[in-house]
């Protein structure tokens, strides 16, 4: 498991300088796009207002100050991830030391950075290392994309010709994301966004497939539960 672990840490990351400058620009305009919380609060719910209100406006008043303080929260957490994304963003390389649970299942120890994380998270970071995606990885991307769109449940070419019926889309929120704002529709819009920058760069050249990518993909897993299921019995039949 060490010798896991050890591997999955020298895998190199870097920070999506794409993603990171729209993500810049939505908080410049006052956040509350994507899972961008607002810059700024409606108005500051006071003590004293609460005190002089009637019963009905009390709750009304008791119910905006927790939003506001959920806010507030939200606020916080963005700004750390921001100012992390912000420091590394000229960094060649990044690394990710990760750790193993009861479960089995490994996590990147970092709370406010990794690619294990919330979209934002996830969108904000690529790998260091370039590869040729190929036929196969032109396709994958394609999923990728429809699966970040929230078509995840479709059989896997369905997905497929759902992101080439969109070519237009991508290559115009690719060009211009702060004014063509369809990804926003995205499930996943971080991810989506940072899948269109990627898919439009390989579609512009005559063989997509020679495009160095080094965008990460994610695949979920199938019936997990009776896969652990197998493990523990030694069912290698059930495993298969």
């Amino acid at each position: 498991m060490c010798q896991t672990l050890d591997i999955l840490g020298k895998v190199p990351w870097q920070i999506n300088n794409k993603v990171l400058d729209t993500i810049e620009y939505v908080w410049s305009i006052g956040g509350g796009l994507g899972e961008i919380p607002k810059r700024y609060n409606a108005r500051t719910v006071t003590a004293e207002m609460i005190k002089e209100a009637s019963f009905a406006e009390k709750l009304k008043l008791l119910k905006e100050h927790q939003h506001n303080s959920e806010a507030h929260s939200l606020r916080c957490s963005f700004l750390l991830t921001l100012k992390i994304a912000q420091s590394f963003r000229k960094c060649a390389a990044l690394y990710f030391p990760h750790n193993c649970d009861f479960r089995g299942r490994v996590y990147p120890i970092t709370p406010h950075m990794n690619h294990m994380g919330a979209d934002l998270n996830r969108g904000m970071l690529m790998f260091s290392e370039g590869k040729r995606i190929g036929e196969d990885g032109l396709w994958w991307l394609k999923v990728h994309l429809a699966n970040k769109w929230g078509k995840d449940k479709l059989p896997l070419h369905e997905r497929a010709k759902f992101s080439e019926s969109m070519v237009d889309v991508i290559h115009r929120v690719a060009q211009d994301p702060a004014n063509n704002l369809e990804w926003l529709q995205a499930e996943s819009p971080w991810q989506a966004l940072a899948c269109a920058f990627e898919l439009s760069e390989a579609l512009k050249l005559e063989n997509p497939a020679d495009y160095v990518g080094r965008l990460h993909v994610h695949v979920d897993g199938s019936c997990n539960g009776m896969q652990h299921y197998a493990a523990f019995g030694r069912d290698s039949q059930g495993g298969r």
